[in-house]
Order: structure tokens, then sequence, then C-alpha cells
């Protein structure tokens, strides 16, 4: 508090406060500016408001393109809080992007324009599954970028560690959807060891594959990833699975089913072919989406009696490839039956298998007529009226 009498008055009137002055008729005041106790919080709360809005002002000025992520905002947080805050499992990692490139005037004169690469365009390998072939032999059927098949030369090796020895070649690669692939195309990798024993250890073993870019995506960078493709347990190589009689005499793999599939059209090409393939058939189909509710009450019977097995690759989807990824499915179930059946069958649910009953054949007739072949083509015959019966035309008289 601050007496603002003069010294006069202060030699007169002795100490502070109000009181009577020299006369009747004059009096003395004493003004003073009283500050709280909590003048600091006073202070900072006032500051604080200042510079909010001064914020808030800043920001109308900001480019729309402007944003602000968590980890800019964790940049502004001292180290110590941010290594306080590290064990909470709900905090992001931390993330540290590449300042950009700026272009340069060179000494010469000239501007040296800079190029910036931010994110990926397509997956290097997108792995589904991996099977034996033999002794030593193993496919790895996935997918990969199609522009770095087409105009790259990516590599593919293949490393199988055993607890004694390690093994390394260099896989051979089939890429079987015949261009038709769009932004994925379907790569199926052979590895072939060189010895058996390369991958027959009864401890068992695994398969990993180092895929390799070798400047598809950037000509001064070579990106390899591992795939651990397959882990086999100890004692679990058999090499009878390779020559024992196959289980089934007939296999149907089916291309993937998507849409609003006829649940009686469904049941109507499951029966017909069951009868057609006999008790030692199985039917693999793969669900691309089409396998509703209604669809899945007519294959279950079937499922349960064991002549058919239902495969989700609904995932698939997330991946630009050619028909639903028909051409990696399908060499899916190549591999993976491969060694289960004696004959293996490709086409669609809107087809179907036809022999003539004028030729008194059976099917197993006609297959016994290529047992020395190892593929057959079965020539495509476009439905008409005259395959069907009259009085089941719409409309028809009953």
């Amino acid at each position: 508090m601050k007496d603002l009498r003069t010294e006069e008055e202060k030699e007169r009137g002795g100490g502070g406060g109000i009181r009577g002055g020299r006369g009747k008729g004059e009096r003395r005041v004493l003004i003073g500016l009283i500050w709280p106790n909590c003048a600091a919080q006073l202070k900072l709360f006032v500051v604080g408001a200042l510079l909010l809005c001064s914020l808030a002002t800043i920001l109308q000025f900001l480019p729309a393109t402007f944003s602000l992520s968590s980890c800019s905002l964790r940049s502004c947080v001292p180290s110590t809080t941010v290594l306080a805050a590290a064990n909470s499992p709900a905090m992001p990692p931390p993330c540290r992007p590449s300042p950009l490139q700026i272009d340069q005037v060179l000494g010469n004169g000239t501007l040296k324009r800079s190029f910036n690469p931010v994110g990926t365009g397509a997956y290097s390998f997108i792995f589904m599954s991996a099977y034996r072939g033999g002794a030593a032999t193993f496919s790895v059927i996935g997918l990969a970028s199609k522009p770095l098949h087409v105009f790259g030369h990516p590599t593919y090796t293949c490393e199988y560690r055993t607890t004694t020895e390690t093994s390394t070649v260099l896989g051979v690669t089939i890429l079987p959807d015949w261009g038709f692939g769009r932004v994925y195309t379907t790569v199926v990798i052979t590895c072939t060891f060189p010895t058996d024993s390369a991958a027959t250890d009864a401890a068992g073993g695994r398969l990993l594959v180092y895929a390799a870019t070798n400047g598809g995506f950037d000509t001064q960078l070579n990106l390899t990833v591992t795939i651990e493709a397959l882990v086999e347990p100890a004692n679990s190589w058999n090499a009878i699975q390779f020559t024992d009689p196959p289980k089934y005499d007939y296999l149907y793999c089916g291309s993937p089913l998507y849409g609003n599939l006829s649940p009686q059209r469904v049941r109507e090409w499951v029966a017909y072919h069951v009868r057609l393939f006999g008790r030692r058939s199985h039917f693999v189909i793969y669900d691309a989406g089409g396998i509703q509710s209604d669809v899945m009450k007519v294959l279950k019977p079937w499922m349960e009696l064991g002549y058919l097995t239902l495969h989700d690759i609904r995932e698939q989807e997330r991946f630009d490839g050619y028909y639903h990824n028909q051409f990696l499915v399908v060499n899916d179930c190549l591999h993976r039956y491969r060694f289960s059946t004696k004959w293996m069958f490709f086409f669609d649910v809107d087809e179907y298998i036809y022999v003539d009953p004028k030729s008194n054949d059976s099917l197993r007739s006609v297959m016994s007529l290529y047992e020395t072949f190892t593929q057959i083509t079965i020539s495509q015959m476009l439905m008409s009226s005259k395959l069907c019966r009259a009085e089941d035309a719409h409309g028809a008289p009953k």
C-alpha cells in the first residue's frame, strides 16, 4: 500500500490511515492498490490467455494444408516426459519423418531440382502359403507388385535351416497369370536344394525366403525383406506322403466365389458332381465374399460328410489382382493338395463336366485313357435349349 501524502503532511500528521485534516473542512485521503495473495497465479493466467489469443490469430493465416500430427505434438514435449510415458501400451511408437529436400542453385547457375519419395506404391511381396514339393523342393505362393516384375528384376533367395546346417539356393519364379495381373501379379517361387539332407533333418527346420527388389522401385535402393515361409516341427518329415497312393481319385479346385450366388444352383452343382466323381472325390471351395448364410446352409451338409472343404479368402480382396486373385488361389490349391489326389480339376461353378450317356462311358473309363498324361484340357461347349428338356422351360405346359 502506497502513501500518497506530501512530505509536509507526513510531518504534520504522523501515521497513515484516514484521519482529520488541518482544518474543519479539510480531509486527507490515503489511496492504495491492493494485490491479493495469489498475485503470481493471476499474472500467469493473464499471460497464458494472451498467448492463446495470439496463437488463435496466427492459425487463421496458415495454409489449409497445414496439419499437426501426433508426432509433431510429441516433438514439443520434453524428452523426460516422453520417456516417462513410454510404458503406456496405448502410446504409438515414435516416428521421425525425414525432412524434404529443397531445390538448390548450383555454383554454375543451374537449378538442381529435388525428388522426395514418400510411401510405397505396392508391397514387395504378399505371402500366402508354402508347401513341400518333394524331398528337397518347396513351393512358395504369393502376390508381388506387377510393375516390379514387368520392369524390374526382383530376386528370391531360399534358405533352409536345420539344427546342423544351412543350405541356400536361388529361387526360380513363375508368373502363372499370363499378364492378367493388375496392381499385383501372382508369383510362385520354387526352391530346389542340391541334396536331400539339406531339408530332411529329423529335428525339423525353417524355410526362409529373401525377397530383393534390386532397384525395381528405386535404382539406388535395394530393399530386401525376409519371409519365414515354412516351419517344420521335429519328426514331421515323412517321404511316404510323396509315394503312397493318393487319398482321392478326383479333387476339384474352384475359382473364388463372390457376389450374389443362388443357393439352388450351388446345391444342384455340388450334387451333380459328387455323383459324377464318386465317393473318392473332394471339393475345395474358396469364399471371396459369395458364401452367404443361405449358401452356407447348402454347403454345410457336404462339409460334414467329408466331401467339401471351404477356405475363407476374403482378406485377399485388399490386394488388387485379376478376378479376385483367381490365379493365386488355384495355385495354392494345386500345391496344397497335389499329393492327395490322382486327378485334379479346375473349372468354375457355372460349368459342368459332361459325359455323353449314349457312349456308355463313365468318367472313370474316360480318364483311364489318359493314365500316362500329366495334364489334359477339356473342350467347352455352350449350353443351349438342345441340352435341356422342353418341359422344364419357363412357361412350358406341365
